[in-house]
């Protein structure tokens, strides 16, 4: 998956940040420990945000 030309792998994380005097964002870090990349950038769990589904949803047929 592209975003912006920058190639991430789906299934990881990636942190935007916000850039200094316009309303735009860029891609500062992508990884895969989610608790570290949190720590480093001081993000609330409430500010994450998800592209795709993290595990299956159940059906009705499922329970």
């Amino acid at each position: 998956m592209e975003f912006h030309m920058i190639h991430a792998v789906v299934g990881r994380y990636i942190v935007w940040l916000p850039m200094a005097g316009v309303d735009r964002h860029f891609i500062a870090e992508e990884g895969n420990d989610l608790e570290e990349l949190m720590k480093k950038y001081d993000i609330p769990f409430e500010r994450i945000q998800r592209l795709g589904p993290f595990m299956e949803e159940e059906t009705e047929n499922d329970q």
